[in-house]
């Protein structure tokens, strides 16, 4: 690992979109005074497929809240928005931050972190990857399903594997209920008069209408229409949705 003349080690973490999480593996040691975070809006990869407009919206400003979040919490943040491209925001990022080192979250996406590594490799450096912290499983757990010479794997073969290594709605090695799914029941229509409580507004924060404009304006010709947002996009927000959900209305779900 490379020094600065300064002897210092400045260390770079990517942060990718699907990665906006406090629990980011990468930044539970690191150190903010000598950690800069990099996250990057890559138009061209947003257009590579026709995404539907209001998942753009949703993931660009998760992104923007939760760089956010980060600078509240201390960090330093280089934010490329509206980026024509990955290459051009990463040669400035190097311009101006001269990592010595890279770290990632293991990528969610198969040929994620390929990308990311070809183009830091451009640059002299190379990415050391942590493990996932948004999956139950580990990728190895869920190889292990297509090892064992089954004819045929299923989720739900995984889904008492999670149970059971994590004890939910466990009661020792039984599912709590006496059953480990209730598909049966949720195929059942709503009864004839049911009502349902109306959900939370969500409040249009700034960087959500900005997000709104730069969609319209950069992906116009991508599938779907955005119409009222009303999806959270900060955690603060979404957290505050599943508590009212849990409260009001889980016992109608499914």
């Amino acid at each position: 690992m490379k020094k600065s003349d300064s002897g210092t080690t400045h260390t770079t973490v990517w942060v990718a979109g699907d990665h906006c999480t406090p629990h980011h593996s990468a930044l539970v040691d690191a150190d903010r005074a000598t950690t800069r975070i990099l996250m990057i809006e890559s138009l061209a990869q947003w257009r590579e497929k026709p995404h539907h407009k209001r998942k753009l919206v949703l993931i660009f400003a998760a992104m923007r809240g939760f760089a956010d979040d980060l600078r509240a919490d201390g960090w330093t943040v280089d934010y490329h928005a509206e980026c024509g491209d990955l290459a051009s925001a990463l040669a400035a990022h190097v311009a101006s931050a001269s990592p010595m080192r890279v770290r990632t979250m293991m990528a969610s996406d198969y040929g994620d972190i390929d990308r990311m590594r070809a183009a830091f490799a451009i640059h002299g450096l190379d990415i050391e990857e942590t493990p996932h912290a948004n999956f139950v499983s580990t990728a190895d757990e869920f190889g292990e399903l297509f090892s064992r010479g089954q004819a045929r794997v299923t989720m739900e073969n995984f889904y008492r594997k999670m149970r059971k290594k994590t004890g939910l709605l466990i009661d020792g090695d039984e599912p709590v209920g006496g059953a480990w799914n209730f598909d049966a029941d949720n195929r059942e229509p709503p009864k004839k008069g049911m009502r349902f409580p109306a959900e939370p507004v969500v409040a249009l924060r700034p960087h959500v209408r900005d997000v709104i404009a730069m969609v319209e304006r950069c992906f116009p010709n991508h599938p779907g229409v955005i119409g009222a947002f009303d999806i959270p996009t900060t955690r603060a927000d979404a957290l505050a949705y599943a508590d009212d959900f849990f409260a009001h209305r889980m016992d109608k779900f499914g």
